[in-house]
């Protein structure tokens, strides 16, 4: 059975690289453990809060690459994150 991480265990492994999590998810494959398009979108709208943005973007990309995305549909992730900082008034 697959691990899906939500949100802020995949924030927690990107702010805290020794927690616990990162030591469970060490012990599986990468087919273990998936992800899914909101949690993409979630990561994606963070990055976008704060200074180096495309840094920030590149790193998550690269963090979840391994991992399978279960989609509600990938191609709205970008779309998600331009159209949640136009309803907050930062973008």
């Amino acid at each position: 059975m697959p691990f899906l991480l939500d949100t802020n265990a995949w924030i927690g492994l990107l702010k805290n690289p020794s927690s616990s999590v990162k030591t469970r998810i060490q012990t599986l494959s990468p087919s273990e453990v998936v992800t899914c398009s909101i949690v993409h979108a979630e990561l994606r709208y963070g990055a976008g809060k704060y200074g180096n943005v495309q840094r920030r973007v590149l790193l998550i990309e690269q963090f979840l690459a391994p991992f399978r995305s279960v989609a509600f549909d990938d191609d709205v992730v970008i779309e998600y994150a331009r159209l949640r900082h136009s309803l907050d008034g930062d973008g």
